[in-house]
């Protein structure tokens, strides 16, 4: 005997709201690990690298080039909350974070500037102007 519950119209109603107030959703920590969006463009001069990190602040954000890796690393540190402040849920993400890219040959990793404006930390990353061929001659 199959215990199947029949179909009800207002199943697909019900459905996104079923795990709304349940303990099935992942909590944050303050040691999660969560990765901010990134977008990379090039342009006649180089590229430009942007990072969504809302509500950071310049000191908050570290970028190294080291070994034609680029590196860009922060964290989030929860906010202490109690009971008394009435957060029945939080989608918030906090802890570390770390993006690691390979830069392109040709980058200029010593002229790479960073800014953190509006939650956007864009990076600029020089890129030198391709070597012409060397005309040898031969003898």
């Amino acid at each position: 005997m199959s215990l199947v519950k029949p179909y009800s119209v207002f199943d697909d109603f019900y459905r996104p709201f079923e795990g709304l107030f349940n303990n099935n959703f992942p909590q944050a920590s303050s040691e999660s690990r969560w990765l901010p969006p990134v977008e990379i463009k090039r342009d006649g001069d180089g590229y430009t690298v942007e990072v969504e990190v809302p509500g950071f602040k310049a000191d908050e954000v570290s970028v190294e080039a080291h070994d034609n890796v680029l590196t860009i690393q922060g964290e989030r540190k929860a906010e202490e909350s109690t009971e008394e402040n009435g957060i029945v849920r939080t989608e918030r993400r906090y802890g570390k974070f770390v993006r690691r890219f390979s830069l392109p040959e040709g980058s200029q990793p010593d002229d790479i500037k960073a800014e953190v404006k509006n939650g956007m930390l864009s990076l600029t990353i020089p890129h030198a102007a391709p070597e012409e061929p060397r005309k040898i001659t031969v003898s």
